[in-house]
């Protein structure tokens, strides 16, 4: 998990992002924490395809990590197209 906190910060996340980040991945979630769990190994080995779509899994089961998560991928353009409305609406639920 430090290691991917390390890649976000060298990333342009804005501080309130990244802050929110930090205190909901601090959270648990016994349903999603494996898928949560592989979403963050994918995306240490920048398989972003892999790691959106797990952490799409999570958020469809309200996870707010997998929510807070998909909103960063929108917001830096993690494989896919950065798109700053879809960030906001996945980053407010």
């Amino acid at each position: 998990m430090k290691q991917i906190i390390s890649k976000l910060i060298d990333k342009p996340v804005p501080l309130l992002l990244l802050t929110a980040f930090l205190s909901l991945a601090s959270g648990s979630f016994a349903d999603t924490a494996d898928i949560l769990e592989q979403a963050y190994q994918a995306f240490e080995l920048e398989d972003y395809e892999k790691s959106k779509g797990l952490f799409l899994k999570a958020a469809e089961q309200g996870d707010a990590r997998g929510q807070s998560n998909l909103g960063i991928f929108y917001l830096n353009g993690y494989g896919v197209t950065q798109d700053y409305a879809k960030a906001k609406d996945w980053y407010l639920k």
